[in-house]
Order: structure tokens, then sequence, then C-alpha cells
């Protein structure tokens, strides 16, 4: 008489260890989507009360902030500290474009616009990012290590 043993076959362990990779994949990649869903609003959000904050200061002062210390006057924030040139902001008396990358994705607010995300240009500077409208551009490095919150 043969006694009966009991516990799992090999191919059983092994259907076992394929479903759990397939658990565990599906979860990864459904949670790497949620993060970065969660990052555009967040810089959605911030852009929006950048614009908001510069329409206030237009409303006050009769124009955009043209100038550093007039950019700075203005007060924005960030909910987490950008990179250090991590923001640009482009603007003159009649409008202003603003700038932002989190994770190599570059976010943009015109003036009267909606937050959109543009296609990664990370080569900072007034000529690539303003085109050739007479903005003056700002990189906003430093002052937000000063004034980050």
């Amino acid at each position: 008489m043969k006694k009966a043993t009991s516990g799992f076959t090999i191919v059983e362990l092994l259907i076992v260890i394929v479903v759990i990779g397939i658990l565990a994949a599906i979860t990864i990649v459904a949670y790497n989507g949620i993060q970065q869903r969660g990052r555009d609003s967040r810089m959605y959000n911030d852009l929006s009360n950048a614009s908001k904050q510069l329409e206030v200061y237009n409303i006050d002062n009769g124009s955009y902030p043209s100038s550093v210390p007039q950019l700075k006057s203005v007060l924005i924030r960030f909910s987490v500290k950008p990179i250090v040139n991590g923001v640009m902001y482009c603007g003159d008396s009649g409008g202003y474009t603003i700038f932002s990358t989190e994770s190599g994705i570059q976010y943009k607010i015109q003036k009267g616009q909606s937050p959109i995300i543009v296609t990664p240009n990370l080569s900072w500077s007034g000529a690539s990012l303003c085109g050739t409208t007479p903005y003056p551009a700002f990189s906003w490095g430093d002052f937000w290590v000063a004034n980050y919150f």
C-alpha cells in the first residue's frame, strides 16, 4: 500500500508564480500611469494659479511683469520645488507665457489659455521658448530656492 502524499506539484507552483507575476506587472503599469496623471494635474493647477496671479498683477499695475524684480513681486508658488531653471517666464505688457519642466515633460500656459503639455524641448532659452515675440525671458531658478514653501 502506498501512502498518499499531500502537497503541490511543480506544475501547480509554476502556475501560481506566473499568475502572481502577471498581476504584479499589471499593477506596476497602472501605478505608473496614475503617478503621471497626478504630476500632470499638479502642474496644470500650479500653472493655472500662476496665471491667476499674473492677471491680478496686471489689474493692479496695468501690465504684466516685464523685468525680474516685477516678476518676483508676484510671488508665484509651485506645489513642488521645480528643478533649477525648471520654470521660465516670457512676458511683456501685452501677455505672457510660462514654461515648466517636471520629470522630462514640458508644460506651457499662455495668457487666456489652459495649461497644455508640449513636446519636450529641454534646451531652455528665450529664443527657443518664446519664439520671435519680443518677450524678455527670465529664468526663475534662484528665485524658487529662496521663496519655495
